[in-house]
């Protein structure tokens, strides 16, 4: 009979992602990180992969999801796709100004650290990106067809346009600590929906 696991691997992954989040893949230490978790060395790699790399692969993924969840629970929360938009934004803004260590988002992070000497990680986070366009483009053309957003605008290029905002808007949200200057730049951005 196997034995039953001594911790959570879901609360593991989510101590491992918030670890790599705040150190960045290359700063991780596997003593400490595996200090941190409170489980041992065997224990994780037989849960989690033979390495710091499989863990770390496993904390993206997690992330991703996680996030991709998010903004369709967002954006389906609201009538008004504009609305949608815009309270996303003003989300990105607020988590960031309430982290007390500037940590953006871990797939920028994970982009700048690793993604153009992995091709695995770089994969993960283009098909993020694919991913997050694919989404905000099925909502753009939800507005359209509700007549918030005019038909001439080209659906996809607006995608990417916020996607790109959006992921910049983290970027600057770890160095800028005052939100004025950030929150002000969200009503011309908007304004690409006009």
């Amino acid at each position: 009979m196997a034995r039953k696991k001594a911790f959570d691997e879901h609360v593991i992954l989510e101590k491992a992602l918030e670890y790599f989040w705040a150190h960045g893949f290359h700063a991780t230490k596997m003593d400490e990180l595996i200090k941190y978790l409170g489980i041992s060395r065997g224990s994780l790699y037989a849960t989690f992969g033979k390495d710091k790399a499989s863990l770390f692969s496993m904390a993206l993924d997690h992330y991703i999801q996680k996030s991709q969840n998010w903004i369709e629970s967002t954006l389906s929360k609201y009538d008004s796709v504009k609305e949608a938009f815009r309270a996303i934004l003003k989300q990105a803004l607020e988590e960031a100004k309430a982290e007390p260590v500037k940590k953006g988002c871990f797939v920028v992070n994970t982009s700048t650290e690793l993604a153009a000497h992995d091709p695995d990680i770089q994969k993960k986070v283009q098909d993020n990106s694919y991913a997050f366009q694919k989404i905000f483009q099925l909502f753009i053309i939800k507005g359209q067809a509700q007549g918030e957003i005019p038909q001439s605008h080209d659906a996809k290029a607006l995608a990417m346009s916020l996607f790109t905002f959006l992921q910049g808007l983290r970027v600057l949200s770890k160095v800028h600590h005052q939100d004025l200057d950030l929150q002000a730049i969200i009503e011309p951005v908007m304004s690409m929906l006009d």
